[in-house]
């Protein structure tokens, strides 16, 4: 298939999160071994014709020299890399990377670790997952590495890393690319970890933003509380009768931004009095946040397709309706640059530390999203030391991502000390071989975009942030999500009921006074397993 052709700006796009796997085969890479030249004494019997008193006889001696030996060249390890992480810009060229440019990047990266990286183009939405699927299941097929959203669903078939990373991950390891909590969320009860981070753990994803150029404009402070948001929005609707408040369409993301304002535990599960964990819709509360989101979207301050719009207001930023908005942050951060001039009048704030009546309406969020390493491959330690060099320097990472640095395809730096960087113009390497990627790396540099800059300064100063919201309740306590399958046979019509329910309620289609009906639902679908199933794997944590 022939590349598309796209701007340099269209090329810094491809900075985003990408899918999940399943089961890891095995993967059998080759032994690394450097060609060495050695010097070696060597002795040799040589033969002289002397002339001794006019007779002529040959004599023997023997005569030490050294010589430069050079063995024959052993293989270099392989490591091949599927590549599913949302890092370079394979998103915008799914046939690849033209091959004598993959074949120069291939050189120096073996030139530079003594590995040859391998690529494996995921391709794009969930043929990635089903490629992903094909690749495990063969018997033939060697994969060393890719990305997932929840390691703890492979536990069984991917390798504890704890030992590899102190032998050959130093730089994986050392620094404040990655805070503790993103790594505590790659341990097991055990303290074994699984993997190196992809940007999850404990992550701060759901602020609430307000427009501050319509604030000014009625003489209004950015709000601290929901009561200030809700005069807010009355003077707002004086000047614009079409302002609304948007919300994320994925419901977790709107309960992560909102819930923590109306329970004690926000968006998570809690302890209650009789010793028992319970789901957040059980809290004493949730249905006041309920009510909340339902009486907004009543008074008309909702975008009626709030619950469709697929998490991309960017439509609603772009009519100039949009006050305020709580769901995922890069809607707004990557969101309103799309704009452009026609943003030009609108500034995004965030109402830092909002609170309801019972305390931050922010929830944090905790993700297992990780690279991970099958327990079968023999030569685990390559695929580490490529991961180790990529964490080395930041201008490894951007080579593994965008090719080699001041080549006309390459990427160079604007201004190293600010961190800022862009693309050469010609292009054609695309990130196959990312083996690590995620917003602590990328939080290394700012790509020279308008489209992309406040993004990643964003992720650079709030992304792992921790004061402004809710930490979950059992922050820590990793469950095995395949025993509490087994233990729960109704999880899935549990999720499906909360999902489809849920937004009922909210959406007004629904009475509140059905609340104890819908939970009378969840407990004939198996509610009672689900309690006791999470209540004795939190126990066992505790270590009770």
């Amino acid at each position: 298939m022939s590349s598309p052709k796209l701007s340099r700006r269209q090329m810094l796009k491809g900075l985003s999160f990408a899918a999940t796997g399943a089961m890891l085969a095995a993967c059998q890479p080759q032994v690394v071994e450097k060609q060495v030249e050695v010097e070696k004494v060597v002795t040799a019997v040589v033969k002289q014709t002397v002339v001794v008193e006019g007779a002529t006889r040959v004599v023997e001696k023997s005569v030490e020299k050294v010589v430069t030996a050079t063995p024959p060249p052993k293989a270099i390890a392989k490591v091949y890399i599927y590549t599913n992480t949302g890092g370079g810009m394979l998103q915008f060229h799914q046939e690849g990377s033209q091959p004598d440019k993959l074949k120069l990047l291939t050189e120096y990266i073996k030139q530079q670790v003594g590995i040859e990286p391998v690529g494996i183009v995921a391709p794009a939405g969930t043929a990635a997952t089903e490629k992903l699927n094909l690749l495990l299941a063969s018997g033939q097929q060697q994969l060393d590495t890719f990305q997932t959203g929840d390691w703890a669903q492979y536990k069984t078939a991917i390798m504890p890393v704890n030992e590899l990373l102190d032998q050959y991950g130093p730089n994986i390891k050392k620094g404040a690319l990655w805070p503790k909590q993103v790594w505590d969320g790659l341990k097991d009860s055990e303290g074994s970890i699984y993997g190196w981070p992809r940007g999850g753990g404990l992550i701060n994803t759901e602020p609430f933003w307000v427009r501050k150029d319509l604030l000014d404009k009625v003489g209004l402070p950015i709000p601290k509380t929901l009561d200030e948001v809700e005069k807010a929005m009355e003077a707002i609707r004086k000047v614009n009768p079409n302002a609304k408040i948007c919300l994320a369409a994925v419901q977790s993301q709107v309960r992560r931004g909102l819930l923590g304002g109306f329970t004690e535990f926000g968006d998570s599960r809690w302890l209650d009095s009789d010793k028992k964990i319970k789901p957040a819709e059980l809290q004493p509360g949730f249905v006041d946040y309920l009510a909340k989101v339902a009486d907004w979207v009543k008074k008309g301050w909702i975008f009626e397709e709030w619950i469709d719009n697929g998490g991309k207001p960017v439509e609603q930023l772009r009519s100039g309706n949009m006050a305020m908005y709580t769901g995922w942050y890069s809607s707004i951060t990557l969101g309103w640059p799309q704009l452009k001039d026609a943003g030009k009048d609108q500034k995004w704030e965030m109402a830092l530390g909002m609170k309801g009546p019972k305390g931050f309406l922010q929830s944090y969020f905790i993700r297992n999203d990780a690279h991970v390493l099958t327990r079968k491959a023999k030569n685990p330690d390559a695929v580490v030391k490529l991961v180790d060099w990529v964490y080395k320097d930041v201008e490894n990472l951007l080579t593994i991502t965008y090719g080699i640095k001041d080549t006309d395809w390459g990427w160079k730096w604007l201004d190293k000390a600010k961190g800022l960087m862009t693309l050469n113009a010609n292009g054609g390497y695309y990130g196959e071989f990312i083996p690590a990627w995620g917003t602590g790396l990328q939080a290394q540099f700012i790509p020279q975009d308008p489209e992309q800059q406040w993004h990643n300064e964003w992720i650079q100063k709030w992304y792992f942030v921790y004061d402004n919201g809710k930490v979950p309740f059992d922050y820590g306590v990793n469950y095995d999500p395949i025993a509490l399958r087994d233990a729960i046979p109704g999880i899935g019509d549990i999720n499906r009921l909360t999902s489809e329910e849920i937004v009922k309620f909210a959406l007004g289609k629904r009475p509140l006074s059905e609340y104890p009906a819908f939970l009378d639902q969840l407990n004939k679908a198996g509610l009672p397993k689900w309690i006791d199933a999470y209540t004795k794997q939190y126990n066992m944590y505790k270590g009770k």
